[in-house]
């Protein structure tokens, strides 16, 4: 968790991207620097909008997903009313919530949009319910119980589990935090507590969801729980809707919030950049951060080197007493929000090399744990689906580099340095879908055709 308070008051480019929101089904932004910048961007933004609005953060695979779940988390107000959850896995509890209307973020991988839901009218016979005085028995309920899933235990120790001993059923219901105690007298409940300290507390009905879904409909995908007037979808890149499982169309009628690589006419522009790379240049980090706190800005340093960071701060002189200290590996690029006096350092900036040389061995590692192979389908972060061609040795400049080789249409290709492996995902959706064009309009605003060879170096 950050050490003290990092938000300051939303004004400027967030504020009026808000008050766009508000008022039009399609807001656009421009000048985030990367995925720690984005977080931070959307922590800011989801705490101004209306407390009734639920927001899907649209992310293309794990990694994205543990970045913008761990930005949230550290970056949301104290007072944060919206849960952030990372989907899948869909739960039945979380459709309910989302059916009653309450306040939530989805953290949601395209994945998520392709799985088959049950009909939101047949959702709510899948909930198991009892109220004080209703006419049952412990063995009907035990029946019921393990007929939604739930499995019998000595005791219950976690969710999902139930318990019978003689006029007594304990049962602790899937995704909640407590378990309840269901009392019966003659045939009938006389009493539920929620065992939520040792005397136990009293409740008129309990609500059980089923610990798996079923009757599900291939027709019926996350969207059939979200209603479009109080549902923001936020796209970090236009290819997520691209390669969205059942097409961008389907999300058209939501609210909309995109982020663009160059804005066209109406797109709100930050000023913000990724913070400098200081390689352990020490008395040039003393510099500026000297020149940040005498221009009132909000520092927040992550780090999990913090001794040894502290000792080669203090060597400079370097008062901490108005930094913030973090520790949250997901978060590790650094980047500096002028508009909003903030600005976020980390190893990989502060030391350099020997920082950024584990997290390049990270990202090729994470790239190939997905058992990526030749023809495989691939999303990259600026240029959409093309198709996974393997690896190559180039030498460039008189130093050889490995590159992901990515075929897109018309034969173009494009050479991926294994620094920057973390821009690749896997494909999730139709299993032949349409190859982009570096060349065409989809992605013209982010690549430029080479006229020699079809073959660039990214």
């Amino acid at each position: 968790m950050v050490e003290g308070p990092v938000l300051s008051p939303v004004e400027g480019p967030l504020r009026q991207l808000t008050d766009q929101l508000n008022s039009s089904p399609i807001a656009r932004l421009v000048g985030i620097p990367n995925p720690s910048a984005e977080a931070f961007a959307f922590a800011k933004i989801f705490s101004l909008l209306q407390p009734a609005w639920q927001i899907v953060y649209l992310v293309g695979s794990e990694r994205e997903q543990d970045t913008a779940a761990a930005g949230l988390q550290a970056w949301s107000p104290p007072d944060n009313q919206r849960p952030i959850v990372a989907v899948p896995p869909i739960t039945a509890g979380l459709l309910d919530r989302l059916q009653r209307h309450e306040p939530v973020i989805l953290v949601a991988q395209q994945s998520a949009f392709a799985e088959s839901l049950p009909h939101p009218n047949e959702l709510d016979r899948q909930f198991l319910s009892w109220t004080v005085g209703q006419a049952l028995t412990p063995t009907v309920i035990a029946q019921t119980l393990t007929a939604a899933g739930y499995e019998a235990e000595p005791s219950v120790s976690r969710p999902g589990h139930w318990t019978k001993r003689g006029e007594v059923v304990d049962v602790w219901p899937a995704e909640s935090d407590y378990p309840y105690r269901l009392a019966f007298d003659l045939g009938t409940i006389s009493q539920i507590m929620r065992r939520s300290s040792k005397s136990g507390e009293p409740v008129d009905t309990l609500r059980c969801p089923p610990v798996g879904m079923h009757d599900l409909d291939p027709r019926i995908s996350l969207l059939a729980y979200l209603q479009p007037m109080r549902t923001l979808i936020v796209v970090p890149r236009l290819s997520l809707l691209e390669s969205l499982p059942r097409g961008k169309d389907a999300v058209k009628q939501y609210r909309q919030l995109i982020v663009e690589p160059f804005g066209g006419e109406g797109a709100i522009k930050l000023d913000w950049r990724a913070a400098a790379s200081y390689h352990g240049q020490w008395p040039l980090v003393a510099k500026d951060l000297a020149r940040f706190t005498k221009d009132h800005y909000s520092i927040v340093i992550q780090s999990h080197r913090q001794t040894e960071l502290t000792g080669q701060l203090k060597r400079q002189d370097i008062k901490l007493k108005s930094t913030n200290w973090i520790d949250v590996k997901a978060l590790s690029h650094g980047f500096i929000a002028p508009s909003e006096r903030f600005v976020y350092l980390t190893d990989l900036e502060l030391f350099g090399r020997d920082e950024r040389s584990r997290a390049n061995r990270r990202r090729v590692e994470d790239v190939f744990l997905g058992d990526l192979e030749p023809g495989d389908f691939v999303v990259h972060l600026d240029h959409g689906i093309g198709k996974f061609n393997g690896m190559r040795l180039q030498h460039v400049n008189g130093y050889t580099k490995e590159y992901f080789i990515i075929e897109y249409a018309a034969g173009d290709r494009l050479y991926v340095p294994v620094e920057t492996a973390d821009k690749i995902t896997r494909y999730i959706g139709s299993p032949h879908p349409k190859l982009h064009k570096l060349s065409g309009s989809s992605w013209a605003a982010v690549t430029k055709k080479n006229p020699a060879g079809r073959q660039r170096r990214r």
